[in-house]
């Protein structure tokens, strides 16, 4: 927690995704093939990855993830889960801003636009598997990012969804 910059969750993953895959291609053990696999807050930086237009991704495992945080995460159904992202902001160590940021969008507006990475899925060229729970808090954040890659790509996408919650199962 030491980095520059504000931390804020999912922030500026766009942006730092495409910087840091083009770190990692420049580097001398790097064969030009990047793989990259996380659940929940790390599947959401794979997906800002895609978004980013990179062309640098060589295949991803994307678990329990969502596109977009307002809709899925942070006021779903238009209803602000204070517990859940209250819990979740503290236990992760992340900023006390946050809070005050994400409460002063209360709706769909600009600033959550601006971090939906759905929209811009398009042109993924690689093959992912996308690994979500039917009980899920993301199931349908899992079901969107692969119908995105699927049809809005080059296809070659796996999907498993099982009867199990947020990382309830072996990932």
């Amino acid at each position: 927690f030491a980095s520059q910059g504000k931390n804020i969750p999912l922030e500026t993953d766009v942006t730092d995704g495409f910087d840091t895959l083009e770190w990692i291609v420049r580097q001398p053990w790097c064969n030009g093939k990047i793989g990259t696999w996380g659940g929940s807050a790390l599947g959401m930086t794979q997906l800002a990855e895609a978004a980013s237009g990179t062309g640098r991704i060589t295949c991803q495992h994307i678990a329990v993830a969502n596109t977009e945080m307002y809709l899925y995460g942070v006021y779903p159904g238009g209803v602000f889960k204070k517990a859940m992202v209250e819990d979740w902001l503290m236990k992760n160590n992340f900023s006390p801003e946050t809070l005050a940021v994400w409460k002063s969008h209360p709706t769909y507006d600009s600033y959550w636009r601006a971090r939906d990475t759905l929209p811009r899925l398009n042109g993924v060229s690689w093959p992912a598997v996308h690994f979500g729970g039917w009980y899920d808090i993301f199931s349908q954040g899992t079901l969107d990012s692969f119908a995105a890659y699927q049809t809005r790509g080059r296809g070659k996408q796996k999907l498993i969804m099982g009867p199990w919650t947020h990382g309830g199962a072996v990932q």
